[in-house]
């Protein structure tokens, strides 16, 4: 059997208020941990674009005592 035990996302967002909400929207999950959550400002110079890029490292369950199976999947929005 295998357990999904933790994961690290990342993500791109264009405001400081958008990272302030997917803080927020992180930590109130029911089903992992946030156990570090960084991010970063960019600025393109050269294309004149400014952006944060998101870091979230998420504790599922635990190694030494597992009590859940997380099936991933993803979706992508075209």
């Amino acid at each position: 059997m295998k357990y999904l035990l933790k994961t690290t996302d990342t993500y791109r967002v264009d405001t400081l208020e958008e990272v302030e909400r997917l803080r927020d929207e992180m930590e109130q999950s029911a089903w992992f941990n946030v156990s570090s959550f960084s991010y970063t400002y960019k600025y393109k110079p050269k294309l004149d674009e400014e952006y944060y890029v998101v870091t979230v490292k998420k504790n599922i369950t635990a190694e030494d005592m597992p009590d859940r199976q997380v099936k991933v999947s993803y979706e992508v929005d075209v």
